[in-house]
Order: C-alpha cells, then structure tokens, then sequence
C-alpha cells in the first residue's frame, strides 16, 4: 500500500496529494488525533497543577473532572464521526497560497512594522499611567490601568491605546504563520524562523505593557496551533530534530517568562504560606492538610502561582456544583462586553457565585444551562471545527475561513480549563488581525500567481 510519495515541491514540502489507499491517513484523520492529543496535554498540565500545588479547592474536584470527561468524550466521538465521514475525500490541506506569498514579499516584515508601531502607541498609553500612579509593582500598575477612570486621561492617551490594541494585534498571525511555515517547509523554514523570534519578543513588549500572562500564553498557544496544523498538512515519513526544536526553545524562554510574571518578590512574607492565603478571601481554596506552619517559606513560589493561575477556573466550577446557585450569564457574556467597548450597551458587572477568574468553559456552559448545555456545547464545537476542517481541505478562500475557524476552535479548546476563551481579552484582538491578514495573504497570493479557486468558479486573475 503506497501512502505518501517522497517527492517534494518547489517549497520543499513532500507531496501528499499521491494518497493512493489510505482511507484513515488524511488530514481530517490527523487533526483528530492532534486534537486529542491537544485535549490530553490540557487535562495532564491541569491534573499536574492541581497534584503540586500547596493549595486545593474547599469543595471535591471529582464531579467537575466528570463533566470535562463528558464534555471531551462528546466532542472527540462526535469529531470521530465527522470525520470518518470526510475520510472519502483523500484530499489534503493545500497551504501554497501562504508560501507563495511568504516566500515572494515582504509580508511577514509588513506585518511586523505594523505591530512595532502598535507597540509604540501602546508604550505611550502605558507610560502615562505610570507617571501618574503611584505604583511599586506590575500587578498594581495592571490594576491602576484595568480600573483607572480612562475619561479622565488625554484623548491622545485614550488613542494611543486603542491604536496599540489593534496594531499590536498583528503579532498573533504572525506567530502563527511563522509557526506554520518553519515547520511544514523546508526551504522557507530558517528564513521565516526569525520572524518567529522577533515576534515573539514583541509579544513579551506587548504583555509587560499590561502584565498580562493570557497575553503570553495566548502567543504560545497560537504557536503550538500553527505547530499542529504544519503537522495534520504535510504527513511526513521523516522529521529533523533540528526543524522542531527551534518552537520549544522559545515556548521554554517565554514560559519562564510567564514565570517571572507570577512572582513578586517585595518581601520575605511573599515567599511563604502566610502570603497564599491572601487569596482564601477572593477564591474558593484553602491549604492542604499535608502543609506545615503557616510561615513556611515555600520553595518555589512561581510554581505556586502558576498553579494558583491554571486550577482557579476548576476550584470555581467546583463550588457551582456545590452550592448550585446562579449568578449572571457567563458563556456568552463575552459577546455583551464586546458590544459595551463601543457604548451600545452597560457593560456593568454581574452577579457572581462563585470566586475571582475564570470558571472553565465547561462550567460556564453548566452554570447558564445546566447539563444539557455542556453536551449541547461539545456537540456545536466538535461540529464547527469539522467545518473548519472541511473548509481547508476545499483550498482557494475556502481556507481563508477553515483557518479562522480552527484558530478559534483550537484556542477555545487549549483554554477550556482556564476560562471561556473569546472572553480572553486578546481574543477578539486576534480574530480581528487575523481576518485580515488570512485575507490580503491569500489575495497577494492570487494576485502575484493567477486565479485562485472559489468552489467551482474563479474569483480573481
């Protein structure tokens, strides 16, 4: 049985459009298995957090961990199906497009001109507040900007704000692209690895501007999402270290990074327990039985945070279970406050019942419509990201969509244990530039080399 031809193109990436008979090795049947595998590295770092962390949940994890179970079990078997169904179809994702447009323009510099000058507006914004508050750390020059009375600033500050949300948003398409291309071509590999490096960096700027650690493991995200869908494209018999070490170096660097976000060092009482439970007060935690004195100085404060950062939104979907109160609508309450930026309507705070954060995407859905809402939304997601798959492998401006969709999908799923992921505030940041520059690739693409297909019919030449 013939499976892949070793040829390889003029991008230097293997032909798998030779598939001959291979019904169950197609790129539909490779996202599967890369998005279980995306599934299982969630509940690993989650159950590892929870296992090492000083802290635990006043109420029992165990019925929560039952609903991801079934929330994960019906997305997977219901992708199962799907694409089983469009294994018929032999064909491949066909990403040309990009590398045409990668490798004869400048379009991964354009893009990061773009997010520089966001950044220097972002930059300015940020160092007006910094020159008017009286701050000592990060976090309480995050609080000064998230709950500062923005009217009051300049309308220049207020501007330079916005032009740097937006401009400086192009950083996550083009860590994803880079991410794409240094992996599924070999011959634009090392020429596109340094933007990968540079964007990455932007992205540290970016995040340190709002100590934001979502900002960062946004961008990671993004890079492992272009990482898997380089894999589901070019089904390849063989793989050089050298080409995949380059993406965990750097997701290495950026961790120990976030790292470095999550401490505060200002005195030897943050180093201890004592310091912890601080957050008693605003999370549904307490100290496990096994900790020692309350001034125990812990070893490795950043792993603590870190683990206080990946369980809230586990330790929060607990107590709903628990005490089976409701406040206001969480799942989609994203959508509300996308519209309350631009003044349509209030975007004043909702009644919670349960801590600060997040409280799992899982718990979310539980919390507005009960059981039947978390299969009703494993049932919609697993059927949208068929769709995106279904879309990339129909190429033209087909793709233009399936990569959107999956990008979406992808980092809802990487962020389900956390929060709602389009209530990240990069979210929508990145949907925005990435629709655009998914878009003008794709055109420039078409415009440069001829027509490209819409279906059955040509939309430009």
């Amino acid at each position: 049985m013939q499976l892949i031809s070793n040829a390889k193109d003029a991008y230097g990436v293997e032909d798998t459009r030779t598939i001959q008979d291979c019904r169950f090795c197609g790129f539909p049947v490779r996202m599967f298995i890369l998005f279980l595998s995306l599934i299982v590295g969630v509940l690993v770092v989650h159950t590892v957090a929870l296992r090492y962390s000083v802290l635990e949940g006043r109420y029992d994890t165990v019925d929560a961990f039952y609903y991801f179970s079934m929330f994960y079990g019906i997305f997977l078997f219901v992708l199962a199906l799907g694409v089983v169904v469009m294994s018929r179809n032999k064909r491949s994702i066909d990403v040309t497009p990009i590398l045409r447009t990668l490798s004869t323009s400048t379009f991964l510099t354009d893009l990061a001109t773009i997010a520089g000058v966001g950044l220097v507006f972002h930059i300015v914004a940020k160092s007006y507040v910094y020159s008017i508050a009286d701050v000592t750390s990060f976090s309480e020059f995050r609080e000064a900007w998230m709950y500062g009375d923005r009217s009051q600033y300049p309308l220049y500050v207020r501007l330079s704000s916005v032009a740097g949300h937006l401009l400086s948003s192009f950083i996550f398409p083009g860590i994803f692209l880079s991410s794409l291309i240094f992996q599924y071509s070999s011959k634009l590999g090392y020429s596109v690895a340094r933007y990968l490096v540079i964007f990455m960096m932007m992205l540290v700027v970016y995040a340190f501007g709002m100590y934001s650690k979502s900002t960062i493991l946004s961008g990671l995200l993004l890079m492992l999402l272009g990482y898997i869908l380089s894999l589901a494209a070019c089904f390849r018999g063989h793989y050089k270290r050298r080409r995949i070490f380059l993406p965990f170096v750097i997701a290495l660097v950026v961790t120990v990074i976030v790292f470095v976000f999550a401490t505060e060092k200002a005195d030897t009482q943050k180093e201890s327990v004592q310091y912890l439970q601080g957050y008693m007060d605003e999370l549904p935690i307490k100290l496990k039985t096994d900790v020692g004195s309350k001034e125990e100085v812990i070893k490795c404060m950043s792993c603590q945070h870190i683990a206080l950062y990946l369980n809230h939104g586990i330790w929060n979907f607990a107590q709903v279970l628990h005490d089976g109160r409701r406040g206001g609508k969480v799942l989609f309450r994203f959508i509300h406050n996308w519209i309350g930026r631009f003044g349509i309507v209030n975007t004043a705070s909702v009644v919670r019942v349960y801590g600060r954060g997040g409280v799992t995407l899982v718990g979310a859905a539980f919390h507005d419509y009960g059981f039947l809402g978390v299969v009703a939304l494993s049932v919609v997601m697993a059927v949208v990201l068929l769709a995106g798959i279904w879309l990339m492998t129909k190429g033209g401006f087909y793709l233009f969509a399936g990569l959107l969709i999956y990008m979406a999908t992808g980092f809802t799923i990487a962020y389900s244990l956390l929060f709602v992921g389009p209530a990240i505030m990069s979210f929508p940041f990145i949907m925005f530039s990435s629709t655009i520059v998914f878009y003008f690739c794709l055109r420039r693409s078409a415009k440069v080399f001829g027509a490209v297909q819409y279906g059955n019919r040509q939309i430009c030449s």
